[in-house]
């Protein structure tokens, strides 16, 4: 039956490589990773992947095997994440080899992608159990789920179909925090006592997307939504719970800068970038509607990608550009009927380039992006020294995901 062969599934093993530049994809459900310039294509894991994620040192991957091949004809297509679905998780290197795998090998379970804390060292994902959610967090390097701890657990509703309580934690993953499903955001170590930090704290945003807590990089703060749904307030909280405001507006979606310095934010069909004493540092509107946000590691550029439009925002130059358009007959899924984590990153993790995938489309330059005949979709590298330029194809097929780094999971965005 499916995997549970997982510790047994063996990938013909490569040639050692460092992967810190490699990028990696899953192409007709396979796994493979390759250089920016199309050289050193190599197939990580068989063709069952339906999700991944890198290491943070970039050595190895967590991935979600499923027990057929997906079908790129119904399987979302980056960046939209699969839905949560039977399937078991595991870590391989990016030389494939023995895959170890995380969760229990049987009964197969409803679970979601995985994403690694910023070390890079312990795992979180979500198992649907009967009428609930209960998340996880996970040693990289113990199989079958033997040193896991249960995090919070919530209820699955019409609203919540994946339920609430996301988790955040410090980069360590040594404290985690989450907001049960009464709205009191809750601190403690995996597994152990929690202690209240905050009440009335939101479980949702106004159109149903997660109020997700996120830790602040760097710092010893949670941020937080509350107040009324329609204009929430976002506050940071310190570990003893002394709270402040940063901002209050419409939103459906907020994240960290990766130095921690600033707050990205999207609603009402604009997204703004502030700076933690409030400020508001710039605005910009929708390119096309159903954007997905990944800030550069550097934290000077947002990179938005959504079904129709391609555009990136510079911080410095508090200015923002669409690099490309797409057509497309594809509507964006509502939030409530998604809340699917985004577990990588499109972004080279020097900040210098980007990753992109499309089945076609027509550059700023006017330019239309190079394609192969038949179905499929092409991988793109862009250089940002020179993003008004069409960039180059590098690979063409089903592409079903792509992740070049893995930042910190509280800079990241969730799927619309």
């Amino acid at each position: 039956m499916l995997l549970f062969a997982l510790a047994i599934i063996l990938a013909a093993c490569g040639p050692g490589q460092n992967g810190s530049d490699a990028l990696a994809f899953v192409r007709d459900g396979a796994l493979y990773r390759m250089q920016a310039d199309g050289s050193g294509l190599f197939q990580i894991a068989p063709a069952t992947v339906i999700g991944f994620a890198w290491s943070p040192d970039h050595h190895e991957v967590v991935a979600r095997f499923s027990g057929a091949t997906p079908n790129p004809t119904v399987t979302p297509f980056f960046p939209n994440p699969v839905a949560d679905a039977p399937a078991a998780q595991g870590v391989v290197s990016i030389d494939g080899g023995n895959i170890l795998p995380i969760t229990l090998a049987s009964p197969i379970s409803t679970l979601s992608d995985a994403w690694w804390d910023a070390n890079g060292n312990r795992l979180f994902y979500r198992i649907h159990h009967g009428s609930g959610v209960q998340w996880y967090l996970a040693q990289s390097d113990q199989p079958n789920g033997i040193a896991r701890k249960l995090l919070g657990a919530s209820a699955i509703t019409n609203q919540a179909p994946n339920g609430e309580a996301w988790p955040t934690s410090a980069p360590d993953a040594g404290q985690v925090a989450w907001v049960r499903d009464n709205g009191d955001l809750v601190l403690g170590s995996p597994g152990g006592a929690t202690r209240v930090l905050q009440s009335g704290v939101m479980t949702q945003l106004a159109d149903g997307a997660p109020a997700r807590p996120l830790w602040q990089p760097h710092q010893n703060a949670i941020l937080y939504a509350t107040g009324d749904p329609a204009q929430p307030s976002l506050m940071l909280t310190d570990l003893n719970g002394h709270a402040r405001q940063i901002l209050r507006a419409p939103l459906d979606g907020y994240s960290w800068s990766p130095d921690g310095s600033h707050v990205l934010i999207h609603g009402n069909g604009q997204w703004s970038i502030y700076a933690t004493d409030g400020t508001l540092m710039m605005t910009w509107h929708d390119a096309a509607p159903g954007g997905i946000a990944w800030w550069s590691p550097d934290s000077k550029f947002v990179l938005v990608s959504a079904p129709g439009a391609l555009s990136l925002a510079t911080l410095a130059a508090k200015s923002a550009v669409t690099l490309a358009t797409f057509t497309t007959t594809n509507t964006p899924v509502p939030l409530a009927a998604q809340a699917l984590p985004i577990t990588g990153s499109p972004w080279r993790g020097d900040g210098k380039q980007f990753a992109l995938v499309s089945a076609g489309g027509t550059w700023s330059d006017h330019t239309a992006l190079a394609t192969h005949s038949g179905s499929g979709t092409g991988l793109y590298i862009i250089s940002v020294n020179a993003a008004t330029h069409a960039p180059k194809l590098v690979d063409w097929g089903q592409h079903q995901a792509l992740s070049w780094s893995t930042p910190d999971p509280n800079t990241q965005w969730v799927v619309p």
